[in-house]
C-alpha cells in the first residue's frame, strides 16, 4: 500500500513538471509508442491514465522527461520517498556527513 502512495505522488511530481514544459501530444505519443495507449492529448486524460497505471512506473516517466531535457528536482522526489517510505534511513540524505 505504501509503495502505492509513493508510487503516486512521484507520479504527481513528474506530471506537474512535464506540464509545464511539453505539450500534451508528446506525452499521449509517448503513452502510445511505449505502451499502445491511445489517449486523447489532453492534460485530464493523459494524468488519469499515468496515475492509474500499474505499468506505467514514475521510473519510466521519469526517463522519458530526462530524454527532454527537462530536469528532475532530485530533492522533491527524496522528499516524497523519505515522507512515506519508513524503511529509509534518514541518515542517507544527511547533509552534515
Amino acid at each position: 500500500m505504501l509503495d502505492n502512495i509513493v508510487e503516486r505522488r512521484i507520479k504527481e511530481l513528474l506530471l506537474s513538471i512535464a506540464r509545464q514544459y511539453l505539450e500534451p501530444s508528446e506525452l499521449a505519443n509517448w503513452l502510445y509508442e511505449e505502451y499502445g495507449l491511445k489517449i486523447r492529448p489532453d492534460w485530464r486524460h493523459i494524468e488519469r491514465a499515468i496515475l492509474k497505471s500499474k505499468e506505467i512506473r514514475s521510473q519510466e516517466l521519469a526517463v522519458f522527461l530526462l530524454e527532454k531535457n527537462i530536469e528532475i528536482p532530485e530533492n522533491e522526489w527524496l522528499n516524497i520517498v523519505t515522507r512515506y517510505e519508513r524503511s529509509v534511513p534518514r541518515r542517507l540524505f544527511d547533509d552534515k556527513r
